[in-house]
């Protein structure tokens, strides 16, 4: 299902360990759903949030923001249990709702992680 033009997809679980298209290193989903505002003063969502595994956060600058249709691999699916279903239930509610009711959002480009900035997004690169 698409709405504005921005895929509502079926969310790995917290806790996945995934591979982006252009990088080897693996990553760790901690989050759905988030905005963020670029340097061009625009409002972008992303499907994910996520840090390095097996480093994990080291400090709040190394957030990893990217979409589902980056992930090239996913190494180790998260769990998956009634609360979490119910969870991702309710979010795809609150994702359909916060897109229909925000004209000035515009879809993350990720881009390919380099590793200095720890940024996967339309501003940094992954490898």
């Amino acid at each position: 299902m698409e709405v504005k033009g921005i895929k509502v997809i079926t969310y790995l679980p917290i806790g996945s360990i995934v591979k982006v298209k252009g990088s080897d290193k693996k990553l760790m989903i901690t989050g759905f759903c988030v905005c963020n505002v670029g340097k061009d003063g625009k409002k972008y969502i992303y499907d994910y949030i996520a840090c390095l595994w097996p480093e994990g956060i080291l400090n709040t600058n190394q957030n990893i923001m990217f979409n589902h249709n980056d992930i090239a691999e996913v190494v180790v699916k998260g769990i998956e249990n009634e609360e979490e279903t119910a969870y991702k239930t309710k979010l795809d509610e609150a994702i359909k709702q916060i897109l229909n009711n925000n004209k000035d959002f515009n879809r993350g480009v990720t881009a390919p992680y380099k590793g200095n900035n720890n940024s996967i997004n339309d501003e940094t690169n992954l490898k």
